[in-house]
């Protein structure tokens, strides 16, 4: 039937969609280490708060926010609430 998924192409479109962020968070891992200059593409909020959430995910929220710093810096921004955010947990860490 034309139009109907099934529950392995929603399985294909997740693994799709999670291995889309976990290639964003190698980026800016590269980008806090000093690899990379910057993202590859513009993000979308959405897209922050995947990266933000996946950070918290792997305890390296920290780390990422050393990239997220240097990213604003670059001109390549995130969303306010989203950085405050971010910086908040940051330093709580410290």
């Amino acid at each position: 039937m034309a139009g109907v998924l099934t529950s392995h192409h929603i399985k294909f479109v997740e693994e799709k969609l999670r291995s889309a962020v976990e290639e964003l968070l190698f980026e800016l891992i590269r980008v806090t280490i000093g690899r990379q200059n910057s993202l590859s593409r513009i993000l979308s909020s959405g897209e922050w708060q995947d990266l933000f959430a996946l950070s918290q995910k792997h305890a390296i929220i920290g780390v990422t926010f050393a990239g997220v710093r240097k990213l604003q810096q670059n001109g390549q921004g995130i969303p306010s609430d989203l950085y405050w955010q971010w910086l908040g947990l940051s330093s709580h860490i410290q």
